[in-house]
Order: structure tokens, then sequence, then C-alpha cells
């Protein structure tokens, strides 16, 4: 009874889109200068989706274990266990990003205009196949595999804020970039991305570290105890 793959994935849109809001060709004003002023507050969304909870009775208990090889055990190193579950958390992030500018001859205005991040939950329950042939042990093991589950749904509701937030702070501390060259506009999107790029990856460093504290929680020696006890009432 572990919860195993702390591993995150992150999808970054590196090709965010850059959308021209307005540009006029004023190539014969030489000494006109573009100036580029404060834009309205960006818009951050952050969508948080769990995909239904995959349940796999196909594993054996030494298949189990092995999975769970190096995962937190409240137990001293060496110490004999059988392991009757397990959940498997897999965290997805993406990140979409729109990015306007405004352009006067070949002076730019950069500015960040929407961000998009999806959080994926994508649970997996394994049970052990000889605790799926009785009723019984099947609904404790499982009980206590969904702690697991609901922790990281937990988590992950509770940064939705968190994550939105930071990456909105950020985007407004780099405001409004330029007046740029053209052969410099990618390359100054791609460093105001990059900020925002690094805010989410630490911010979701976070959320890991706070995920598998709580679930550290869960796997006590006192809630194993109760599990056993539990199963060994249950009979074979």
């Amino acid at each position: 009874m572990f919860f195993i793959d702390p591993s995150i994935v992150i999808t970054p849109d590196y090709t965010s889109y850059i959308t021209p809001v307005a540009s006029r060709d004023w190539s014969a004003r030489k000494k006109q200068r573009l100036k580029c002023k404060k834009q309205k507050a960006p818009v951050v969304k952050v969508k948080v989706r769990e995909k239904p909870v995959v349940y796999n009775n196909r594993k054996t208990a030494d298949e189990l274990k092995g999975m769970a090889s190096g995962a937190y055990s409240p137990y001293e190193a060496g110490a004999h266990t059988e392991v009757g579950g397990l959940t498997k958390g897999k965290l997805g992030f993406h990140r979409s990003s729109s990015i306007e500018q405004l352009r006067l001859g070949d002076d730019h205005c950069l500015w960040v205009s929407e961000i998009t991040i999806t959080v994926q939950s994508e649970p997996i329950v394994y049970i052990a196949k000889k605790n799926s042939t009785n009723k019984c042990r099947y609904k404790e093991v499982l009980a206590h595999e969904m702690k697991h589950v609901n922790v990281q749904r937990k988590i992950i509701m509770r940064y939705g804020p968190v994550i939105q937030r930071a990456v909105f702070q950020k985007a407004q501390q780099i405001g409004v970039v330029g007046p740029k060259k053209g052969r410099d506009v990618q390359r100054s999107a791609d460093a105001m991305m990059a900020e925002i790029e690094k805010v989410v990856t630490n911010t979701i460093a976070r959320l890991a570290k706070d995920r598998d504290t709580r679930q550290k929680h869960v796997d006590t020696k006192e809630e194993y105890a109760a599990v056993a006890n539990a199963l060994d009432r249950c009979g074979k």
C-alpha cells in the first residue's frame, strides 16, 4: 500500500502565439518612435482536470512490491512487507500562451495577453490479484488506496489558485517589453515565456513536495496495522 510515481510531466507551449494588435507603416516618418505603454492586465486561467480513476487488479502482490521499490515506507529498510495495493499518481501540466504586439515601422512592443495552464491528474489504483477475488479484502484495500487518490485531488485543487496568482504576478511584472526591432521580436517573446515557465516550474515543485508530504501521512504504521487487522477479519 504505497503511493508511487511522484514524477510530474510538464508540457510547455514553446511556440507562443505572437499576435499583432495594431500595425502601421510609418517608415516615411523616420523620427517617429513607438512608445510602449502599459496594457490591460493579462488573463491567466488555470484548468484542473482529473481523469477517471483506472483500476488494475491483474498484478500479483510480488509484482506490486517490485513496482513500489524505492517508494516511501514507514518501516525500516529491509523490513518484510507485503504490498496488497498501491496508487500511481501521475500529474501533467500544459501551458499555452498568447503574446500581443504593437508595431510602428520596425519598432515592436510586446506583452503577455493570455496564459492558460492545464493541470491534469491521472490516478491508477492497483490492487493485488489475490485481494480482488475477496470482496471484503478488496473493499479494505481500495478504501486505503482511495485516500491517496483524494490527497492528490485536494492538492491540485488547492494549488490551482496558487499557480494562477504566481503566473499573473509574473506576467504583470514583465509588463510591456520594448520597443524591440523586428529581428529581436521572437527572442524577446521567448525570454518572456522563459520567465513565466520558471515561475510555473517552481510552483509545481512546491506542489509536488507538499503532495508527497501529505501522502506520507496516509502511509503510517498505524494505518497499515488497521488495514492488516481488517484483512485478517476478512479471511483469505
